[in-house]
């Protein structure tokens, strides 16, 4: 069994993103467990405040990202980028010592209401992922597009084709993770 930190970079009420891994988090592939952090309370990062000690939420996070075998992170794209709160908690996370998410299995996806997909914001945050030293999942690249036609009014994902990718991407990571383990 792999346990899977799942992380929302999103964090608009019925988000989209946070329904596609709460998705993930109800039916997870078999040998998976997925559970979810919130980073919302997470403070910008400073060196003043780090030198004073990381706060709770910090502490939250970093102690989560340690105890997961893997991550699983959805990543909206805002203005060609990944969001801010989403790049200021892998700040964090890069911080000694022992970053948590040193050589950590890892893999992304977007939802978007649009139809222009998240590959920039997904090339973004893989970009960062190299300095965070990030066992990044390559494929498949996943992303889910014209998000208001695939939910419910409850913010849950019910379109089968998008379900089914994100469990084909949740199936890589697992057994990205298990190949890492040998």
């Amino acid at each position: 069994m792999i346990n899977v930190l799942g992380i929302c970079g999103s964090l608009r009420p019925k988000s989209y993103n946070l329904g596609a891994l709460n998705a993930m988090r109800e039916n997870p592939p078999e040998g998976a467990r997925v559970t979810l952090i919130e980073i919302g309370e997470i403070p910008f990062y400073a060196s003043a405040i780090e030198k004073s000690g990381f706060n709770p939420a910090i502490l939250r996070l970093r102690e989560a990202v340690a105890r997961a075998d893997a991550l699983l992170v959805a990543v909206p794209e805002y203005n060609f980028s990944m969001p801010g709160v989403l790049k200021n908690a892998l700040e964090w996370l890069s911080r000694q010592p022992d970053p948590p998410a040193n050589n950590k299995p890892c893999a992304i996806f977007g939802v978007t209401t649009g139809t222009a997909g998240t590959a920039r914001a997904q090339m973004n945050f893989r970009a960062v992922a190299v300095s965070l030293n990030l066992s990044m999942v390559n494929a498949p690249h996943v992303d889910v597009m014209s998000a208001p036609s695939k939910y419910d009014g409850s913010g849950k994902l019910t379109d089968a084709a998008s379900i089914a990718a994100l469990f084909e991407l949740v199936v890589s990571l697992r057994d990205h993770t298990l190949r890492a383990r040998r």
